[in-house]
């Protein structure tokens, strides 16, 4: 049977040459001896629940938990939520079909219409990674949802969100600092929630921070920053 994990170390060999034969810890596992683990803020959305009515308690409830939600994004940039409402029935069965897929032969999975899936939707590591720390040990499927946004819920609960604390940097963006394990796999999910192309962005207070843009001109910007320097700039490309 063929091997499952993509030819990393065949494809990018100028990454992995090193004089000692060794590669540092921080460039291997992508973290320092001296970094610390930290615990992350936790949300119980079941205060987001729509469904709830004639409670007095509601609207107290429902108002702290987009206030907390708003703290977390501005102090931390990421937080853990808990009581989502998505059963465990099907977080089992998609865990299931992931290992399934990842676990075919990566001759198959680089197949152009493996699965009907569209051209492209199959990705793993970086060409445009210049050392190690930039290069991302993973595979992953892109799989476009061109009518999930049409979900009444998650656009009220996205639209609260934003509304209660949008201003010039007021949420954090931080770097994606996953470690990782020489031996154990690890399976995540990801659901970007985006704008259409042509919507403009721009600062919601009086004194803006950054210029007005377009999500397009943003993604652009983003894949010309990866392609020169093999990392994301973000924002900062778009301050006046």
């Amino acid at each position: 049977m063929d091997d499952i994990e993509p030819p990393f170390q065949e494809t990018y060999p100028s990454l992995f040459e090193n004089p000692s034969g060794k590669l540092a810890r921080e460039e291997r596992f992508g973290m320092d001896d001296d970094e610390e683990y930290c615990e992350l803020p936790l949300i119980d959305l079941s205060r987001l629940d729509f469904s709830r009515d004639g409670s007095s308690n509601f609207q107290g409830d429902f108002d702290e938990c987009i206030k907390e939600m708003g703290k977390a994004a501005s102090e931390w940039g990421f937080f853990e939520v808990v009581n989502h409402g998505i059963p465990h029935k099907v977080l089992n069965n998609m865990r299931y079909e992931q290992k399934k897929l990842f676990h075919q032969p990566f001759c198959k999975k680089a197949e152009e219409n493996f699965m009907n899936l569209s051209a492209n939707s199959y990705r793993w590591g970086n060409p445009t990674a210049t050392c190690l720390r930039q290069f991302s040990w993973s595979e992953a499927f892109q799989i476009p949802l061109s009518d999930i946004s049409r979900s009444d819920e998650c656009n009220r609960t996205s639209c609260l969100f934003g509304s209660k604390a949008l201003s010039n940097g007021a949420y954090k963006s931080i770097e994606h600092r996953v470690i990782t394990h020489p031996e154990v796999e690890r399976f995540s999910v990801a659901y970007f929630y985006c704008p259409s192309y042509e919507a403009a962005i721009e600062s919601f207070s009086k004194r803006a921070v950054y210029r007005k843009f377009s999500f397009k001109e943003y993604r652009q910007q983003v894949k010309e920053d990866v392609l020169t320097t093999g990392e994301k700039v973000g924002l900062s490309r778009f301050l006046l």
